[in-house]
């Protein structure tokens, strides 16, 4: 009986282990800023950045001008092996946040989706998802995917209306560490 427990507990460790070893850590990070932004700019601006240390406030903190200032809408590091799959899903006040993120070493894919509200009743929300997929780039974080927006609003201002063009550029940025 020891001994088929010893042969167990070193059949588990041939397996459990090498996987232990490979294990990292992954930060994903949805940053918007309100202008456009080109994509060598902003894989300049990332390059050699600790993305934890950036986005852990409401705003981007760089002293680099080519990513400073940007909003962080959505951050977050998670232990990951060397093939993960994970699905989340959190709640803060009336926002929600689904994530799901298929991880390996060379390669990442992404969802993550931004509700604001409650989906009960006529109660109003908006959704917002953002996906992406690439290859990771060693321990410097990456750009996995950037959405261009252009709108126009109008605004009135004493009894004159006047129409504002707006641009944003949403990136899913990644960055894994072993």
């Amino acid at each position: 009986m020891i001994l088929s427990r010893l042969f167990f507990l070193g059949f588990l460790s041939l397996f459990l282990f090498p996987a232990l070893a490979q294990a990292g850590q992954l930060t994903i990070a949805v940053v918007q800023y309100t202008d456009a932004r080109t994509a060598e700019t902003l894989v300049a601006g990332f390059a050699g950045a600790e993305l934890t240390e950036i986005t852990n406030s409401d705003k981007v903190e760089s002293k680099d001008s080519a990513i400073k200032g940007g909003r962080v809408l959505f951050a977050t590091t998670m232990p990951v092996f060397s093939e993960s799959s994970l699905v989340s899903s959190t709640r803060l006040g009336a926002q929600r946040v689904e994530l799901s993120v298929r991880f390996s070493p060379s390669n990442l894919k992404v969802e993550v989706t931004l509700q604001d509200g409650v989906d009960i009743g006529i109660r109003k929300f908006s959704r917002n998802v953002f996906t992406g997929s690439g290859p990771l780039n060693g321990s410097e974080p990456t750009i996995i995917s950037i959405r261009e927006s252009t709108g126009k609003t109008q605004s009135a201002v004493k009894g004159k209306a006047t129409l504002k063009t707006y641009n944003f550029s949403t990136l899913v940025v990644a960055q894994w560490k072993k």
